[in-house]
């Protein structure tokens, strides 16, 4: 397993094929291109930290939290974490522009992945 230095989540190439079940495709608001690379860093972090406190303080262990790009993040969880997490929506629009998706058994990870992609971007 292969994670990231900055936040400690897996990498987007260590993503499991044959996981089935939920997922938040996350998009951190204030990493914003004019910050100074240590303050987008800094963003990244505490954004990650916040969700991780979110997740721990709603009791939902079974997640994997994947960074797979600058400032995107896929939160995977089964039905039960997911529903906890959406009822807590709008705390997650303050921190992260969110999509939610669920994954089908027969569909590849990548289009599940570029679907809530084009989603968030049309929101």
């Amino acid at each position: 397993m292969v994670v990231d230095w900055l936040t400690g989540a897996r990498l987007r190439g260590d993503m499991d094929e044959k996981y089935h079940g939920y997922f938040f495709m996350l998009d951190v608001r204030r990493a914003k291109r004019e910050q100074s690379w240590r303050d987008g860093d800094n963003t990244i972090f505490c954004a990650v930290r916040k969700l991780r406190q979110l997740c721990e303080s709603l009791h939902i262990y079974n997640y994997i939290l994947y960074r797979i790009g600058g400032d995107e993040f896929v939160l995977i969880s089964d039905e039960q974490g997911t529903k906890k997490l959406a009822k807590k929506k709008e705390l997650l629009l303050s921190t992260f522009r969110v999509a939610l998706e669920k994954k089908q058994s027969t569909e590849p990870w990548i289009d599940a992945l570029d679907r809530a992609w084009l989603k968030l971007r049309g929101s």
